[in-house]
């Protein structure tokens, strides 16, 4: 996470997500996620949102390579 200024640019975080748990868990719903901030200053610094996907096709595992 980057946040802009009138100053420049200061990076305050960063967040992992695996989207590929959520499209396996073939949710129709969008799933709400609270994911603590790392590399931050504020050791209590979390980021909140909402995701919802679609499959839109299906690819085989030969086809990843």
């Amino acid at each position: 996470m980057v946040l802009y200024t009138e100053k420049g640019n200061k990076k305050v975080g960063e967040v992992k997500l695996d989207v590929s748990r959520y499209l396996n868990e073939r949710l129709k719903v969008p799933k709400d996620y609270e994911l603590s901030l790392e590399k931050c200053p504020d050791p209590n610094a979390k980021l909140v949102i909402r995701l919802s996907a679609t499959v839109e096709q299906r690819i085989s595992p030969d086809a990843i390579r």
